[in-house]
């Protein structure tokens, strides 16, 4: 992995995971598109950020065991219709050859991310997940774990602790896009 394409959040921070990648800015048409994909139901879309991932994942040389969606909440799952991370995880297993561990549990109906500082991002995504035990994560040497938007780390960070919880050594991230993280 080239250090000098790590996102400055994670070479200056302290995190449960190993390194964080994205592919844009959440601005503009990069913006657009994760809004039309999550709000509009333009569900194609998840094709399109799953190969720009995937793209980033390769230029990076990361080699990964299994891929893992972040988790939304039953709730927004039943009002929303899909959770677009495990969409976007869905193609980029295939692509990348490996299998799918949708494991992690959003038990939390927590408040939306956007709008709240770093400390109360934090906050808010305490205890929220936890994993299927049906799943024995520790197998998979290094994990992949996806999600449309970084901003400050903290729902990569609490599904990253509770994966380590379960004995994975190895954690990545790789969302679409990374955004301010005031």
């Amino acid at each position: 992995m080239h250090k000098e394409s790590w996102c400055p959040d994670c070479l200056t921070g302290k995190h449960s995971f190993d390194s964080a990648f994205s592919c844009f800015e959440y601005e503009g048409a990069g913006k657009e598109l994760i809004h039309k994909l999550k709000y509009e139901g333009r569900t194609e879309l998840s094709k399109l950020l799953a190969k720009l991932m995937y793209y980033r994942i390769r230029d990076e040389g990361l080699n990964v065991s299994a891929v893992i969606p972040v988790p939304i909440h039953a709730k927004k799952l039943q009002k929303r219709g899909f959770n677009q991370a495990l969409l976007i995880a869905e193609e980029l297993s295939a692509m990348l050859g490996v299998p799918l561990a949708d494991c992690l549990i959003r038990d939390k109906d927590t408040k939306e991310q956007y709008g709240l500082d770093r400390h109360r991002r934090a906050f808010n995504v305490i205890d929220a997940f936890s994993c299927d035990l049906l799943y024995n994560v520790s197998n998979y040497k290094v994990l992949l774990l996806v999600d449309d938007v970084y901003t400050t780390g903290s729902t990569a960070d609490e599904c990253a602790r509770v994966l380590r919880g379960q004995g994975v050594q190895s954690i990545h991230v790789i969302t679409a896009a990374t955004g301010s993280n005031t």
